[in-house]
């Protein structure tokens, strides 16, 4: 598998970013559907999870992915923040990885047979490998030394090598920023932002757009309401392979509120019951 790219490396490299030629797979993932009936009988699907659509989770203290729900992303590659570099920029890694990752270097076949196999723990020992970065500050311009085109013309304006100030945001995947779209009565829909239509999930592509948008254009009075508190709390992997646990952990968490308020509505009516059984007290 190769991995297109636009050509901004050596602008990237220069203000201390740089995106490397491989492929993030992780357990903790999105699922697909694959067809589970053997050859001649009728399709049957079944979600098996895809390394290759990792979950990414941000810094809790960050405005930006404060409170976020997980960022799906599709055959992202990874990216490292560089020492040194033009200009006085500060680099804060906003997407990562989970601690159950690991890089494939590219050129890659893939093949679905892969959601079969079972993955190796051992394998997905890199933690928290970088796919989003914003870098803030006075940036150099890369064209600093660069020569006036011929027959270009600046028409009164200047030549700036540096900047007052501004920010720069670098991430390996252009899907998340995609809606999925899908058909209905000959027309094409989209689907709402981090919407994934096999899980019937909402990830948090969408806040954190909204959330980097409004960071960067320096709406503060926006980012200040950003109070609530909301992260999707996916078993670990080596649990959801395990199924009794999986299972075990599931039906503790949907059965024991229930019971709890049940319970507790139970010694309410008994402590009512005693309070009351001997009637008024009346005094004359």
């Amino acid at each position: 598998m190769a991995l297109a790219r636009p050509g901004l490396e050596d602008m990237l490299f220069r203000y201390g970013v740089r995106v490397n030629y491989d492929l993030v797979a992780d357990l903790q993932c999105g699922a697909v559907p694959v067809n589970m009936a053997p050859a001649g009988e009728q399709a049957r699907f079944s979600l098996m999870p895809w390394v290759y659509h990792p979950l990414l989770a941000g810094p809790g203290e960050h405005p930006v992915t404060r409170g976020l729900n997980y960022v799906r992303a599709q055959f992202a590659s990874s990216l490292d923040t560089l020492n040194g570099g033009e200009g006085e920029v500060d680099k804060t890694v906003l997407l990562t990885s989970s601690p159950t990752a690991r890089r494939r270097q590219v050129p890659l076949y893939l093949s679905m047979e892969e959601v079969m196999e079972q993955p190796d723990p051992r394998v997905y020992n890199d933690a928290a490998i970088p796919m989003a970065v914003l870098v803030q500050g006075k940036f150099t311009s890369f064209y600093k030394n660069y020569p006036v085109p011929a027959g270009a013309t600046l028409n009164g304006g200047e030549i700036r090598a540096e900047g007052g100030g501004g920010a720069v945001f670098v991430m390996t995947d252009g899907d998340v920023p995609a809606n999925e779209v899908r058909m209905e009565g000959g027309r094409v829909l989209a689907q709402p932002l981090g919407y994934d239509p096999y899980t019937r999930q909402t990830f948090g592509n969408r806040e954190f757009l909204l959330n980097l948008i409004n960071y960067m254009t320096d709406d503060t009075g926006i980012m200040e309401l950003r109070s609530r508190e909301f992260r999707l709390r996916l078993l670990q992997p080596e649990v959801s392979r395990n199924r009794s646990a999986a299972l075990r952990w599931k039906l503790l968490n949907v059965a024991l509120p229930p019971v709890l308020v049940i319970v507790a509505g139970i010694l309410l009516q008994i402590r009512r019951k005693k309070r009351h059984a001997t009637g008024p007290n009346l005094e004359t």
